[in-house]
């Protein structure tokens, strides 16, 4: 009995934690905007993928007819692990 009140206790308190900080980052977001500033990533940005240095691979095996479910499983996977 005593477990069950206590871990009640405890996720009442994390709970409440998770509130506070959530809180504090949408009142820290909402500063942000009114004092002018952009968040996010800007529309259009493409950003660096750890696959770039297997897109000519990638392009060539699926010009073979290699399905690409095959590329990903065998191919991206192996180069992960290097």
């Amino acid at each position: 009995m005593t477990h069950k009140i206590l871990l009640t206790i405890f996720a009442m308190l994390t709970e409440l934690g998770r509130d506070f900080v959530s809180e504090r980052t949408k009142e820290g977001l909402r500063a942000r905007r009114e004092q002018g500033l952009l968040l996010g990533k800007p529309k259009g940005v493409v950003q660096p993928s750890m696959y770039d240095v297997d897109r000519e691979r990638v392009l060539h095996l699926h010009a073979l007819g290699v399905p690409l479910t095959t590329i990903v499983d065998v191919h991206l996977k192996a180069s992960i692990s290097r």
